[in-house]
This record gives C-alpha cells, structure tokens and sequence, in this order.
C-alpha cells in the first residue's frame, strides 16, 4: 500500500518513456565506447544547427573553432512532458536555454498576469544568468507539448574556455556590454536585441567583419624616390 503509485502518474511517466524511445539520440552513445574528442565532434554535429543562431556562439565558431566544438558538447539536453516549467518567474536563473524541438509557452512578467506567447523553432532564455550570478527570471517558459532544450550553466561555459585567453577576452567584452545594456530593461524581446548588438561591438566581431565607413585607408601625399628620379629625368 505505501508504494501505490497513482494511474495518472504512471501513464504520464509512460507517456515521457514511449516519447525518449521514439527519438533515439547518437548523442547519448556510451561515452566510454568512443573517444574524447569522438564525442565531441559528434555533439558539435548535432548541435551546431542550433548553437548557431546565437551571435555569441556563430562569432565564437568563426574566431575560436575548435572552442565552439566544446562548447556545443558542453550543452545538456533538457527533456520536458506536456505543461511542464522550464523555469519560473522568481526562480533564480542558473543556465542558458535555448529551444530546439516542441512547443513552449512563455509569459513575460514576475505575477504571472502576462498573456502566454507560443515559441516554436529555436530562441534562447536566460543568458543573463550565465554571466551574473543574482540574476531572476522576470518570466515562465512552460512546455506546451514533449519538448526539448539545450542548456549550459556559465561554471560550464567558463570551464570550455578558461584555457583560451584571446577567447575570454571576447566573452569577457560581450558580457560586460550585455550585462550593462539589459540593466533597464530585461524583455525577453530587449535581451536578444542585445545578444546582436553586443556580439557587434566585440574586438573580434569587427576584426572580421570591419566597418568600411570607418576603415582608413592608405594615402601617398609624396611620390617614392623612383617615381622622383623618374620625373626629375623627365
């Protein structure tokens, strides 16, 4: 009698079982069957489509390749059943996700009162967390259906790129502006505005892609000394 288990609950842990079984994932292969770098390169192949649609994550592939390959294994994936959270308004924000599969419902504010938006397709939340340690979410994100996300907590983030000075020098820019231009207003909206905006204003980001309004260019005001002895003969 003390382990009676309720048949909703058993039906819904069923349901969450047939639904892993329906999508057998190579990610989740016995790490001890192929190599370190094996499996990274094979997270990185399954994820990258994803990571990829953040600014950070696409600059960091371009400048830093192999960082990228880390950090896309460094990602967790989050299963959720129908109606559950992902996070909650209030709740500490800890890590980073971003939706890769199902449906979710996300709503905007501290009380709940907001109306409940519908995110399909990939989006991230809760970047703020990963670069401060105090931060709140201020909104929900709920699984309307089977879904999926990726996550990363920035102890993670910080262990895949530690080693790499010239790559934490350009977190350590993109964080400081983001952290400063989300500081009046934390929409969600407003947030992934500033993940583009800030990306942009990195050393690296303009390295790569220079501002040609702003490129100086290389101007002769005197003649070098063979044109000179050319005219003087001339």
């Amino acid at each position: 009698a003390n382990q009676h288990v309720s048949f909703e609950l058993i039906s819904r842990i069923m349901r969450f079982v047939d639904y892993k079984l329906s999508r057998p994932s190579l990610a989740e292969v016995d790490s001890s069957l192929i190599s370190h770098t094996l499996t990274m390169e094979l997270h990185s192949s399954q994820r990258q489509g994803i990571l990829l649609q953040h600014p950070l994550y696409a600059l960091t592939n371009e400048a830093f390749p192999e960082m990228f390959t880390r950090i896309c294994a460094a990602f967790s994936k989050h299963v959720f059943e129908k109606h559950e959270p992902v996070f909650l308004a209030g709740m500490r924000s800890t890590a980073m996700h971003i939706t890769a599969l199902g449906m979710f419902g996300f709503i905007q504010g501290k009380h709940f009162d907001g109306a409940e938006v519908g995110v399909s397709g990939i989006d991230w939340f809760g970047e703020l967390g990963i670069f401060v340690d105090t931060a709140i979410h201020n909104s929900t994100l709920t699984a309307r259906t089977f879904a999926e996300t990726l996550a990363i907590s920035g102890e993670d983030l910080v262990a895949c790129i530690r080693h790499v000075p010239y790559c934490c020098v350009m977190f350590c820019e993109y964080a400081k502006e983001f952290v400063k231009s989300t500081s009046d207003n934390r929409t969600h909206g407003a947030l992934v505005e500033a993940s583009k905006r800030c990306c942009r204003q990195t050393l690296h980001y303009r390295a790569l892609y220079p501002d040609r309004k702003t490129e100086l260019f290389t101007v002769r005001i005197m003649p070098d000394e063979g044109e000179a002895e050319q005219g003087d003969l001339n």
